[in-house]
């Protein structure tokens, strides 16, 4: 205030940098960096686990959903073992038994549209109490073995030839199980039974020309006709089939 009585206001106009020109961008190169080590990471980790383990993992995220439940994870306790552990689920978690037969199951599926589109009919997939089974089965007209006897006929060893490639460097045990219709075979002092087993015995040694050594076998067996596939008909073609079972211990 100057001796007139008039108030005297200064203005003092500071000069700075920019706002521009803080640190806020080096917060958003930090959470990227983070980001892009946590993905190199993963990568790492997945190429390390074994085919099991990603087979396992692939199925889990291929059915969950935060919408329906809040999932189950994996965890290994022993070296080699994986177990599935439950968080909060609103439904029953599958074991690792469920989710390694389903997998195998799809993949294998998968590799007969492929491979042999032309023998879907014939090459059945499914999943059984002791693991995976997969059934040679004879159609009218289009047999697995020549007809009476325990020669695999080229269909079949083409289809061996696929699953072989499938099953050669899993460790699980197999189980081959010959099976005939309800026809009598007379052929000197063969029956169906002893046809049903050498059949099975034909696959094993088929296998064996592909890598799948005799120590993995667990069951070579015959039934002849007491356990058809078709139970309507006994004398139907499709009853006729050996199948190979990947047995799959429970957890």
């Amino acid at each position: 205030m100057d001796n007139s009585g008039k108030t005297i206001i200064i203005k003092r106009i500071k000069k700075g940098h920019d706002e521009a020109h803080g640190g806020s961008w080096k917060i958003a190169f930090a959470d990227f960096v983070l980001a892009m080590m946590a993905f190199f990471l993963l990568m790492w980790l997945l190429a390390m686990v074994s085919e099991e383990r990603r087979i396992m993992l692939e199925e889990y995220f291929k059915h969950f959903s935060i919408f329906e439940e809040a999932g189950h994870m994996f965890e290994e306790k022993e070296p080699g073992v994986i177990q599935a552990i439950e968080i909060l689920p609103t439904r029953p978690a599958k074991t690792e038994r469920e989710l390694f037969a389903l997998a195998l199951e799809e993949k294998l599926k998968e590799a007969i549209t492929l491979k042999l589109a032309h023998m879907k009919d014939q090459v059945i997939v499914d999943i059984v109490e002791k693991g995976v089974r997969i059934q040679l089965v004879d159609l009218e007209g289009e047999p697995m073995f020549e007809l009476g006897r325990a020669e695999l006929n080229p269909s079949a060893e083409k289809a061996l030839a696929m699953i072989s490639d499938y099953i050669r460097d899993i460790p699980n045990m197999l189980v081959i199980e010959g099976h005939t219709d309800a026809k009598p075979f007379v052929a000197g002092q063969i029956t169906n039974w002893e046809l049903s087993v050498m059949r099975s015995s034909a696959v094993r040694m088929e296998l064996g020309r592909h890598g799948i050594g005799i120590e993995r076998i667990a069951k070579i067996t015959g039934h002849a006709a007491t356990k058809p596939l078709i139970e309507d008909d006994p004398f139907d073609p499709r009853n006729r089939r050996v199948s190979i079972t990947i047995l799959i211990e429970a957890t």
